[in-house]
């Protein structure tokens, strides 16, 4: 039999890549790159959107980070 300290229980590493900004869940603030809140990023035209699920407040949605963003002044007189 073996002496020493006990085994100790590896928790699985998250692996995020560098370019990743960290993101935070706009219901709590929590940040989502945890090991029980879900993040996919995906690609939608120019946008690069994140489906998001946060474990601290069970909030779920797309975080939609927008390429370009046109928007049209109105006149004052309208």
């Amino acid at each position: 039999m073996l002496k020493g300290r006990p085994m100790q229980q590896r928790r699985p590493e998250i692996s995020v890549p560098k370019h990743t900004r960290k993101l935070f869940c706009p219901n709590c603030s929590q940040p989502l790159l945890n090991e029980r809140s879900l993040l996919v990023k995906y690609w939608r035209a120019q946008d690069t959107v994140y489906y998001c699920y946060c474990s601290h407040c069970a909030w779920c949605g797309e975080i939609v980070d927008n390429a370009r963003v046109v928007i049209s002044e109105l006149d004052e007189g309208s």
